[in-house]
């Protein structure tokens, strides 16, 4: 079916070609009619005209033929300009189609020569000269080279008037910076790229601009959004180039990429085919332009298990790179390391190890490069068993990636060494992974104490990486080997803290654990802060982030030079003196600022011991999920327990049919599944626990989707809804990202609120002043939501503050007024963007006349606001749910309201009820304004409605979505009680001076 799609969509696609090159081919008949009657002197014009017109419309044959000729006549006529020309078309055939880099930079500089000795004025020539060369030394990895030619080519085009044609240059920009690892930089020119070809408006450079974004968004996974821009891109491309052109193949690899990483390998087999049948046709069934586009259909035979034809398109793809002439080709080593590890999915032992082999001695390779090799090698002896030849090949992926020879001894590297790519951490917990595996064969606890070492190494490579020279290429893929070290670092300790009873490992452990949750929005948090409250000059963060993307360069151009002494040297020698100027900055930061200083670099994670300094009377209880455990910290002020359990296959699936019941109001499902998840994962906590404990769950991986309270303690098969044994009946809970997490504003100084007054926005639609009012509607997208007026009229009776409604209830009066408020509470609607969490958004009511806001608050703006506020409430539907990243939690709504500055949130992990959220609401504040903790509060306010509710509103879904998360302490609310206590101590003086006036008259009265 699939297939047929995409056959009917190709014939629908096809349609529009028929005229895409009319206009090329138009051109091309007039200047061969032309060609036949000009003299010698103008036909080097025509001549130069002709080669330009036939490389577009790749007409090679035709292209050689009139570039002979061009290249004849100029000389025969000694013109200067033909010769000019001629050479810059030598060096773009070179590069472009021949693959030969060296060649076309002689020719491209030959021309550069001659057009400045016979001083001849063409700058779009010089501009194609000099985005030529960039291209080529980005693709030889020469980036100084490379940013200086595009430099160039800016400069000439805007004193040109060519400034149009910088949405190519942006473009290459783009890839440059993404080749060196900077993702905000790429993301960055991608978007100049985009928004210089929207404003230029013609087809060819919102091509460029729709293309570009797509790529670069692949690299960032934002997949959805990419097909979006990658398809427009295509339509554009079909109407200018036609069906068959290099640029169509181009787009049909991106798509592939696509549907490749979306998991849909039928599909991106299909595009990436698409591309092949083009580039074929072009160049030929063997050329070098075809080698990655056989290497991506291998990929997609690979993962469809159809091996043999895997095996045949990576054999096409090394036939392909062996006509190029360059030593150091990459793709040449990936179509090796691809045929091996096909082979070694087929347990053919033999050619696993030939081709891993011929991998490894690819000539010219650098070294990261070479290491690569050696750790896939030891990842093929690791899954056969062979765990000694594993850690072998690791040990020499590792003596490569640090210059080392390659049978070094085995010895722990320090850590500057290896935190200068993402490789070192990498190879690191790879090795505690072969160690463990020696452990578990062997019982030596001497294996046990090596892992737990490297699993060391790494957390100060991951510390190293993050704290100062972030390759961002790298971040993209850090957080999933975070998770494996943190995962293997608790595993190691707790085994060597059962052995031993040596509390530093249970100190470990903690680290690791919490290392492993949340770790970047708690940088980010810490920085925030740190630039909130120190009032740094943005000239001073301007310097520093200079100074870490220099060093950052420096970095991969070590990495990338380990075989090329002089390269590396000098880049080692420039990489002394930024790191100097670096320590020299963070000195003077320190003196100067010391706030910021204390902020940023000093906000360590707090160690166990210190953690239950801090606790009071709360109960933490922190999970960390590994494939096959449950480990649980519970830590109270005076002791702290590690429990390990083991984990059931299917956990991830029951947590999700819990939800699905929940959300179904379905009784049994929900019955059963709620009370096996309690006994697997709470009732073993019950021993520690007593009850009306406040227990604060540190979740992890899936559990972020479960709330606790409404796990069952016991089966209630025939009682209703509202009888059931809810955990909530017990225990008061609430939510964090780590226990860090809890006591990361402690340090602050103390913020400037607006008299803890409650700033407020209900949602209504255009219609909402004639329309009747349905409250039996969630707060999703679709309707208007009478209930979230009745709610703030409700909570306005208790809290001073402003509350909006109708139009007023708008997005710009939101960001004009959130900063300056204790309380936002948002009753709106909410919508969850899964495929690009950036996108989920808030819905405020529709403006009057706002040409500025399209009333829609997405998560990306919410990261740029400066939020002072103690509490956020977000009643609306699923501003607590998300797509889940491992390592940080969900990407929710509420999580940009926690790095935007709000202490504690209060959200719904599924669709409010319109009808319910009101009651809810009106006693959470009820209960705040008596003083009782905030997640007290809401448990309260939920129990209240479960004994008002009646049979058939009593199920889970309808008041069981809203959580606690983050600092779950009282507020100090102005008319709460601290306007009770003014009114009862004045009470309690006007009682005491009447009943003192009394008897003092008493004493008076004559006997």
């Amino acid at each position: 079916m699939r297939t047929f799609i995409f056959f009917i969509f190709g014939i629908l696609f096809l349609s529009f070609a028929s005229n895409a090159q009319k206009h090329y081919l138009s051109e091309i008949d007039s200047l061969n009619k032309e060609l036949a009657y000009v003299n010698d002197t103008l036909k080097v014009k025509v001549l130069d005209q002709l080669v330009r017109k036939y490389f577009s419309v790749n007409e090679n044959a035709k292209m050689y033929s009139s570039l002979n000729e061009l290249e004849r006549l100029s000389h025969a006529l000694s013109s200067y300009e033909g010769q000019f020309k001629a050479n810059f078309y030598q060096g773009m055939i070179a590069f472009n189609i021949e693959w030969q880099p060296s060649k076309a930079l002689r020719h491209l500089h030959r021309a550069l020569k001659i057009g400045e000795k016979y001083k001849i004025n063409d700058p779009k020539t010089y501009s194609s000269i000099y985005n030529n060369l960039g291209l080529i030394y980005k693709n030889l990895e020469q980036f100084d080279s490379a940013a200086y030619c595009y430099q160039k080519v800016i400069q000439i085009n805007e004193n040109n008037g060519l400034a149009k044609n910088n949405v190519v240059i942006y473009l290459n920009m783009a890839r440059m910076h993404h080749a060196i690892g900077n993702i905000v930089l790429t993301l960055k020119y991608a978007k100049k790229c985009l928004d210089l070809a929207v404003k230029e408006g013609d087809d060819l450079s919102q091509f460029i601009g729709h293309k570009t974004m797509a790529e670069f968004l692949v690299y960032i996974r934002s997949l959805d959004v990419a097909r979006d821009y990658a398809k427009r891109a295509r339509s554009l491309c079909l109407s200018i180039y036609g069906k068959d052109h290099s640029n169509m193949a181009a787009v049909s690899s991106i798509l592939s990429k696509i549907e490749f990483y979306s998991g849909n390998h039928e599909n991106a087999l299909l595009y990436a085919k698409q591309g092949e049948k083009i580039l074929v046709k072009i160049y030929g069934n063997i050329h070098p332009k075809l080698a990655g586009t056989f290497i991506v259909i291998g990929h997609n035979y690979s993962e469809l298990n159809q091996y043999d034809s895997a095996k045949y398109y990576y054999q096409k793809a090394f036939k392909c790179t062996n006509s190029i002439q360059e030593e150091n080709n990459l793709t040449r080593l990936m179509a090796l390391q691809a045929l091996a590890k096909c082979y070694a999915s087929t347990n053919d032992h033999k050619n696993a190890i030939k081709y891993f082999n011929l991998a490894l001695n690819v000539k010219g390779l650098q070294a990261e490069a070479r290491s690569t090799g050696y750790s896939d090698m030891a990842k093929y002896f690791f899954k056969k068993g062979e765990f000694t030849k594993s850690l072998k090949a690791y040990q020499q992926a590792i003596n490569i990636n640090l210059s080392l020879p390659l049978d070094t001894e085995y010895k722990d590297p320090p850590v500057e060494l290896l935190s200068t790519s993402y490789r070192g951490l990498l190879l690191m917990q790879w090795k505690a992974e072969v160690h463990e595996h020696l452990y578990s064969q062997s019982k030596e606890r001497e294996y046990l104490i090596k892992a737990a070492t490297e699993y060391q190494i790494c957390d100060s490579i991951i510390n190293t990486f993050r704290n100062n020279y972030q390759n961002t290429k790298d971040l993209l893929n850090y957080n999933q080997s975070v998770v494996k070290v943190y995962n293997g670092g608790v595993r190691v300790s707790q085994k060597l803290y059962d052995m031993s009873g040596d509390r530093k490992y249970k100190q470990m452990a903690f680290l690791f654990a919490e290392k492993e949750k949340a770790n970047l929005l708690y940088r980010s948090i810490s920085l925030q802060n740190a630039l909130r409250y120190s009032f740094l000059p943005d000239s001073v963060l301007a310097y520093e982030e200079t100074l870490k993307g220099q060093i950052t360069f420096c970095l991969s151009r070590i990495n990338a030079n380990r075989n090329d002494d002089s390269i590396r040297q000098n880049y080692e020698e420039r990489l002394l003196t930024l790191e100097r100027n670096h320590e020299k900055f963070l000195r003077e930061i320190e003196d100067l600022f010391p706030r910021y200083y204390k902020l940023k670099y000093g906000n360590e994670f707090l160690p166990l011991h210190e953690i239950q300094k801090k606790l009071a009377e709360n109960v933490v209880v922190e999970y960390v999920l590994t494939e096959e455990s449950i480990y649980i910290f519970l830590i109270r002020s005076n002791n702290s327990q590690i429990i390990k359990l083991e984990r059931p296959g299917d956990l991830d699936q029951r947590i999700e049919d819990m939800r699905l019941s929940i959300l179904s109001k379905q009784y049994q499902e929900y019955n059963d599944v709620a009370h096996s998840l309690y006994k697997i994962l709470f009732e073993p906590l019950e021993p520690y626990l007593n009850k009306e404990d406040h227990i604060v769950i540190v979740p992890d991986g899936k559990l972020w989707y479960l709330n606790f309270d409404l796990l069952l303690k016991s089966e209630g098969t025939g009682k209703p809804f509202y009888a059931l044994d809810y955990l909530i009946n017990d225990y008061t809970i609430s939510y964090a990202n780590s226990a860090n997490h809890l006591f990361i504003n402690d340090d602050l100084p103390t913020i400037t609120r607006s008299s803890n007054k409650c700033l407020a926005f209900s949602y209504s639609s255009d219609s909402a002043a004639t329309s009747s009012m349905d409250f039996l509607v969630l707060r999703d997208f679709t309707h208007d939501l009478p209930g979230t007026r009745e709610e703030i009229r409700s909570i306005s009776k208790l809290f001073p503050g402003k509350y909006y409604f109708g139009s007023l209830a708008s997005e710009a009066n939101f960001k004009r007024e959130s900063q300056h408020y204790s309380i936002l509470h948002l009753a709106l609607h909410g919508e969850v963007s899964d495929a690009d969490p950036l996108y989920s958004k808030l819905k405020f009511s529709p403006a009057d006349n706002d040409s500025t806001e399209d009333g829609y608050l997405n998560i990306y703006e919410i990261y740029n606001m400066n939020l002072n506020s103690e509490l956020a409430v977000l009643s609306a539907c699923n501003t607590g749910y998300g797509r889940l990243e491992k390592g940080e939690g969900l990407m929710s709504l509420g999580r940009a309201f926690q790095y935007a500055g709000v202490n504690s949130l209060l959200l719904s992990n599924w669709g409010v009820p319109d009808e319910v959220a009101p009651a809810l609401m009106y006693d959470f504040y009820r209960y705040l304004k008596q003083g009782m903790k905030k997640s007290e509060a809401l448990r309260n306010a939920k129990l209240n409605y479960l004994k008002t509710a009646g049979i058939h509103k009593s199920a889970p879904f309808y008041w069981g979505s809203f959580v606690v998360i983050g600092d779950a302490s009282p507020m100090e609310i102005e008319g709460g009680r601290s306007r009770n206590w003014i009114f009862a101590l004045i009470s309690i003086c006007f009682f005491a001076s009447v009943l003192w006036t009394s008897t003092f008259r008493l004493t008076e009265r004559p006997l």
